[in-house]
């Protein structure tokens, strides 16, 4: 892959923006030369001069193991283009390849479709940094009754990303279960962070939702009995609990609260 280049960044910043970059629908829009879009399908037109070249391309996005590095796959049915944005110290760096036809007039313009994209990101960052989120108060009791709303919830997995699945032993209840996510650094690395597990004979089950770290929702499911609301509940039923976290897009709360 070929460096195209690199941008100066916070890494705080930066961890913001490669969640956004991961983010399919807000890539879609920020491709200069889209022509088409249909599904999970852009269509983009290179042209030079007289000289034109057109492909359908769907889009694949990967984020390394540590997250300093989100990799964006354009595959088309005659070309592929990939890009790569990686963190380095106080630096993003910007990479790109292309295969397929028309490499002359299409490889300069793959650059322009990287740097749109992490501008679109960087802008977009801007936007919801001016307009915060209201988070509700009371300990996170507004957004308790939302979790219990399965459709809603299928709505927030669509733009959330699976960032973490183990099973973890509890002696203390839920309480023992966001104390080893703290301790592995999930509340330092994503803003909005939606965690769900259950005992394997299915006896306890809970939601949390966490918003900058704070606790902002509780849903318990304990021997049948729904409680939610209250954190202390979580205090409750020791047990081994398959856990899944997920990083929660700004777009996935709104859907919640819809």
């Amino acid at each position: 892959m070929k460096k195209v280049g690199t941008l100066r960044i916070e890494q705080e910043k930066a961890a913001q923006v490669m969640r956004l970059l991961a983010d399919t629908e807000l890539i879609r829009p920020a491709v200069p030369g889209t022509v088409g879009l249909r599904g999970d399908t852009v269509t983009i037109m290179f042209r030079r001069l007289f000289i034109r070249f057109q492909d359908n391309y769907r889009l694949e996005v990967s984020t390394s193991q540590s997250g300093n590095e989100i990799t964006i796959v354009f595959r088309g049915e005659r070309s592929r283009i990939t890009i790569s944005y990686r963190v380095s110290g106080d630096a993003m760096e910007v990479y790109t390849d292309y295969e397929g036809p028309r490499r002359l007039i299409v490889r300069g313009q793959v650059k322009t479709i990287a740097m749109s994209i992490l501008r679109h990101a960087l802008t977009e960052l801007s936007r919801r940094r001016e307009e915060p989120e209201q988070v509700p108060g009371g300990r996170g009791a507004d957004y308790s009754t939302l979790l219990k709303d399965p459709p809603r919830l299928m709505k927030m997995l669509m733009k959330s990303m699976l960032v973490y699945s183990r099973e973890i032993r509890a002696v203390n209840g839920i309480h023992d279960v966001i104390e080893h996510l703290r301790s592995q650094g999930i509340f330092n690395k994503y803003d909005h962070v939606y965690v769900t597990g259950s005992t394997s004979d299915g006896r306890v089950s809970f939601r949390l939702l966490f918003i900058n770290g704070s606790l902002a929702g509780v849903y318990a499911n304990v021997n049948g009995e729904e409680k939610h609301g209250d954190p202390w509940i979580i205090s409750e039923a020791p047990g081994i609990y398959n856990v899944k976290v997920y990083s929660v897009m700004p777009q996935g709360l709104e859907v919640l609260k819809e």
